[in-house]
């Protein structure tokens, strides 16, 4: 199950969501084959999988469903890292329904969960949507805060996306206070960052940026 669900996740990052899907249904076929409990990790890691796919398709309100769904089961059978994914998620589809307040109220618990989890890497990309939220909201310096923190966050854990993510919403808070050189710097690093983790829509919004 590992190869399916580890291929599936691979090319989700790839946009390749016609094979997700059949990836998705060789894992259900192949969980239902061995009989596997309805407690087991796998089962939440393939729920969270499909939910992130829907929502990728632009099936937002079906994908919301399913990431809540996923997100009371994984409270029922104990998926910690799972649950705080799920609620990521229906951050994610939120945002992009349009509802700024409400997607930044999930992304807070999802930071909170992961704090607490340990999961750092993951708590750091929540600090980024946190701030990316507050920006969105006019609340500039506590945006400017919050994406400061994700990005030493992520200086300090190695990972080029996160700082590159980080310095996106810096550019964004610097060109709303009409500091253009201040923003064309964030840009460069961010899509310097983008390049270095392999993120080539990332970095093309950074040149455009």
């Amino acid at each position: 199950l590992r190869p399916l669900l580890d291929g599936a996740v691979e090319r989700l990052h790839r946009g390749e969501l016609d094979r997700v899907r059949a990836l998705l249904d060789a894992v259900v076929q192949a969980m239902d084959n061995v009989d596997m409990p309805a407690a087991d990790p796998r089962r939440g890691r393939h729920a969270l999988l499909s939910a992130e796919h829907r929502v990728a398709s632009g099936e937002l309100e079906a994908g919301l469903e399913e990431a809540a769904r996923t997100a009371g089961l994984a409270v029922v059978h104990g998926w910690t890292v799972v649950r705080a994914d799920a609620l990521r998620l229906q951050g994610h589809a939120i945002w992009r329904q349009g509802d700024r307040r409400e997607a930044g109220e999930l992304f807070q618990q999802a930071w909170e969960a992961f704090r607490e989890l340990g999961e750092l890497k993951e708590a750091a990309d929540c600090l980024q949507l946190l701030s990316k939220a507050a920006l969105r909201s006019g609340e500039l310096g506590r945006a400017r805060g919050l994406a400061r923190q994700a990005l030493l966050a992520s200086e300090r854990l190695g990972v080029p996306i996160g700082m590159a993510r980080a310095r996106m919403v810096l550019c964004d808070l610097a060109r709303a206070q009409g500091e253009l050189g201040t923003a064309g710097v964030q840009a460069r690093q961010a899509r310097a960052g983008f390049r270095a983790a392999g993120d080539i829509i990332g970095e093309g919004f950074a040149l455009a940026a």
